[in-house]
């Protein structure tokens, strides 16, 4: 029997995403914890009872935050994912060199290797040839690695397992590294400390990326990882630090008690809370920029005069009924008045993904009250990005202000993904090209056999 809370399993599986096999357990309620990363969520089961001491001291960087921010280290596809260590601040130096640093650790945990290391499982990394040597460093094994890993250095401890989400997992080892670049900043990618094997995003392999120190935005982050307890997507402790002491919506429970109800902070850090009808339930809540969302406006022009500062949030409501409907209230920052929502996908009369205003039309749209969008989706229907009755809503979407009325929050760095006030649509989109320029890089993989962790 596998141990995990099935109604918690529920309302956090997400339909489509790749499941992995589970390990066989004695059954006890294991602990559920969600890690949001640039590139999506994955959802992990943590083995309590199989390796508590590892659990534990995994929780204690969890609880503390001690793992938001950091990035991805190492991948080493057919092998191993590698992160929880690492953090990079642009304001200390440059990659690879003084901006780049460990994060704080706890005193090694005891070795408990037990359980195998194949695909779909997480296990600690090790700071040498002692067994006992694992601090903050987890790994994922995006193979069947038990015959080398469970027999090297005393085992690696596996202590948690992938529920959801490994898609996502090898969409980030299928990301170019490092070592394809010749970045001539600080020495190259083997410097001081090695990040050869460092994901790296929105890169071309060109005479002039060669010339490109990494920022910030080049790496694959984990934005934050924590227990879910209302299964909505978004970690207790985040909902906890949101507006009104943690009660988004002012009606005297907290936001992270709620499956329908999710505050989060947007791309600009401002909290907005998001509350659906309390029978549905809300789930991979997130924002991303979705600057490649914005290139494909329906028209381009749609675009002019407007400001993009929040990010497109993410997010599925499922319980809906097949062909059901499902309203879903947005509450922005006081003194910040939309007009406008934009959604990216397929619409009835076209179906290719693109981004098109969600105006309402009587029977699916966006209605505006002030700081508050109220979003109108029938399940299947003009909005439902996946077009299907299947009881499940899923919808890519953002808010828009006018270019006057941007908030106290800003613009969103980088592009902006702000659209220029007085452009025509020949102007708007070059500027929508220039930014799009060098995204995104071409991925490779490579097979490894026999390697070792340390």
């Amino acid at each position: 029997m596998i141990c995990k809370s099935v109604d918690r399993a529920k309302k956090i599986l997400k339909a489509g995403l790749l499941l992995v096999a589970f390990v066989s357990l004695p059954c006890a309620a294991n602990t559920i914890v969600r890690m949001q990363t640039d590139l999506g969520s994955v959802v992990i089961e943590l083995f309590d009872t199989a390796a508590p001491k590892t659990v534990e001291n995994f929780l204690n960087y969890v609880n503390a935050g001690d793992y938001d921010g950091t990035f991805i280290h190492r991948s080493d596809p057919g092998f191993v994912l590698q992160m929880g260590g690492y953090i990079f601040d642009p304001a200390q130096g440059d990659f690879f060199a003084e901006g780049t640093s460990h994060i704080p650790t706890d005193p090694p945990v005891i070795n408990e290797f037990g359980m195998s290391n194949v695909r779909g499982t997480i296990a600690m990394a090790k700071l040498g040839g002692d067994p006992n040597s694992a601090t903050s460093e987890f790994f994922f094994n995006l193979a069947d690695n038990s015959e080398n890993l469970d027999n090297q250095n005393g085992g690696f401890t596996v202590f948690a397992q992938v529920i959801s989400g490994q898609d996502v997992i090898d969409t980030i080892a299928e990301e170019q590294r490092c070592s394809s670049y010749f970045i001539f900043n600080s020495g190259q990618c083997n410097g001081i400390i090695s990040f050869d094997n460092t994901p790296l995003l929105n890169m071309i392999a060109t005479p002039t990326e060669f010339l490109n120190p990494v920022a910030p935005q080049n790496l694959v982050k984990i934005i934050s990882i924590g227990i879910d307890n209302d299964g909505d997507g978004v970690i207790d402790r985040i909902e906890d630090a949101g507006p009104n002491g943690g009660d988004g919506n002012s009606d005297g429970i907290a936001d992270s008690a709620q499956g329908h109800v999710a505050s989060l902070p947007d791309i600009r850090n401002s909290y907005i809370t998001v509350e659906a009808n309390p029978l549905h339930v809300l789930g991979s809540l997130g924002f991303e920029e979705g600057i490649d969302y914005l290139a494909q406006a329906d028209p381009l022009s749609s675009l002019n005069g407007l400001n993009f500062v929040y990010g497109f949030l993410t997010l599925d409501v499922s319980n809906v009924g097949v062909g059901g409907n499902a309203d879903i209230k947005i509450i922005l920052p006081g003194g910040e008045s939309p007009k406008k929502y934009f959604k990216y996908g397929p619409t009835p009369d076209n179906p290719v993904d693109h981004l098109y205003e969600f105006d309402f039309d009587g029977e699916t749209g966006a209605e505006f009250n002030g700081n508050e969008v109220t979003l109108h989706f029938v399940d299947g229907k003009r909005g439902d990005s996946d077009l299907l009755a299947n009881g499940v809503i899923t919808d890519p979407g953002t808010p828009a202000l006018r270019a006057q009325n941007a908030g106290s929050g800003g613009g969103s760095g980088g592009c902006g993904l702000r659209a220029a006030g007085n452009a025509h649509a020949g102007q708007a989109g070059a500027w929508l090209l220039l930014c799009l320029a060098g995204m995104y890089a071409a991925m490779r993989k490579h097979k490894a056999n026999g390697r070792s962790l340390s």
